[in-house]
């Protein structure tokens, strides 16, 4: 027999999974055993409204995290952060570099930009 593994927290990629509005409530609305990070990472500043859409109505479902990427806008990030703080679920600003690992002190740059910026 197959075992279930059932991990602490499951992260959804909201970018990556072609969920409407209504499929996006049900998910983080359903009651579970793991909590969940709500996350849409963007490419283009074009995708911004799809991505606030998706992590808002995630948001207001019952989203345990929330996974923001530092590159989104100043103004849609800090609104979302203050919409997370408001309902509760947790806020991470997360910053991605796909070509190289930065320098430690950039790091910690960032870390520190992110706290500064709501992130729990």
């Amino acid at each position: 027999m197959a075992q279930t593994r059932v991990g602490k927290v499951v992260e959804i990629r909201l970018d990556e999974v072609p969920l409407d509005e209504k499929q996006i409530t049900e998910l983080f609305s359903t009651p579970r055993r793991s909590e969940l990070i709500a996350t849409y990472h963007i490419s283009l500043l074009s995708q911004t409204e799809d991505a606030v859409s998706a992590l808002t109505t995630a948001i207001l479902a019952g989203a345990d995290y929330v996974d923001i990427p530092m590159d989104f806008p100043v103004q849609t990030r800090t609104w979302l952060v203050s919409l997370a703080m408001n309902r509760g679920c947790r806020t991470i600003l997360s910053y991605h570099n796909y070509r190289r690992t930065d320098s430690f002190e950039r790091l910690l740059s960032i870390a520190k930009e992110a706290a500064g910026a709501g992130a729990d």
